[in-house]
């Protein structure tokens, strides 16, 4: 997926910022909501979230 605030013109002031990344980043409360969903989805046999 593209984020469109980045772009040639503004690249100094978005990812080669130190910390902006955790700016745009989902939280992990929402991130594992994914993952448990699409191990259920895909039917793996194996449910470790580390994994």
């Amino acid at each position: 997926m593209r984020n469109p605030d980045v772009t040639q013109a503004t690249i100094g002031s978005t990812i080669y910022v130190s910390g902006w990344t955790a700016t745009i980043r989902p939280s992990s409360t929402y991130t594992n909501a994914l993952k448990k969903q699409h191990i259920i989805d895909y039917g793996y046999t194996d449910t470790s979230m580390s994994d």
